[in-house]
């Protein structure tokens, strides 16, 4: 995964985990199969960059790469223009969550998407309760925005809890799933906001500990971006039941999804 920080040339307005698609100006694809990922951080939009090609008609300067030791795309440079299309579907209805305690618990590269909420939120930090980061990679080499992650860490009324599927020598953290963390702090749904995203195996789990722990279903917000193909509500590889992801999503709360009939797949 790649990531740019990119100011926009024209007047842009989108929502934090709004899907952005970069332009492949070689090629007519239309295809999300893998999301881009913005918020506004001040007048900046991030964008998590994966390996697709999507067609777009927004432009914006590449500003600078916020990862370190990783290249940006085959042919982008430093204040490069490049094309963007969307935004699309919904975003977190991160109004609803103020004065309310916030989990934001991630697997691989669900932490993007979720990242534009966190920042959201930090940037507006007093009106918002607590909140914990909960998140898990397969190795520490494939963790995110680990700078970050320490960053998060110093904000006051933050937990960040961190896990690995498998270690290395030097990791000295938490070793296993996702759902392990529950036993390392206090999880409670009275009154909490969940943003989930990752594998649909890792969403599966963590969305039954969630229930356990008492969180309302509607204070439960999932994204389901693997769904997402053409992004306009064309190709129907996104529906659900009378719902496209595309167009209704990505985002929607646990209690959306549990009216979904019992035969969708949706995680």
């Amino acid at each position: 995964m790649q990531g740019f920080r990119l100011v926009p040339i024209d007047r842009h307005h989108t929502r934090a985990g709004i899907a952005l698609g970069r332009v492949d100006e070689t090629s007519n694809e239309t295809s999300l199969d893998e999301r881009h990922v913005v918020c506004h951080e001040e007048r900046l939009i991030c964008l998590g960059l994966f390996k697709s090609r999507v067609y777009s008609s927004q432009r914006a300067f590449i500003r600078h790469n916020i990862f370190k030791n990783i290249y940006p795309l085959d042919g982008d440079r430093l204040a490069d223009i490049v094309h963007i299309r969307g935004p699309y579907g919904n975003s977190f209805p991160v109004e609803k969550f103020e004065g309310k305690d916030i989990y934001f618990i991630a697997g691989g590269i669900g932490l993007p998407p979720l990242r534009s909420v966190i920042n959201t939120v930090f940037a507006r930090r007093q009106k918002y309760g607590a909140a914990k980061i909960i998140y898990g990679a397969k190795t520490p080499d494939e963790l995110c925005f680990k700078e970050e992650l320490k960053r998060w860490q110093k904000i006051p009324q933050t937990e960040v809890l961190i896990t690995v599927d498998e270690a290395d020598k030097k990791w000295d953290g938490n070793v296993g799933v996702v759902t392990t963390l529950w036993d390392k702090t206090e999880i409670t749904g009275r009154d909490s906001i969940a943003c989930v995203c990752g594998p649909p195996v890792m969403i599966k789990f963590v969305v039954e500990k969630l229930t356990k722990s008492a969180f309302d279903p509607k204070n439960v917000y999932v994204t389901l971006e693997r769904y997402m193909k053409c992004g306009i509500g064309k190709c129907g590889h996104c529906n659900i039941a009378e719902k496209f992801v595309c167009i209704d999503g990505p985002v929607f709360s646990l209690e959306e999804i549990s009216s979904f009939p019992a035969q969708e797949e949706v995680f």
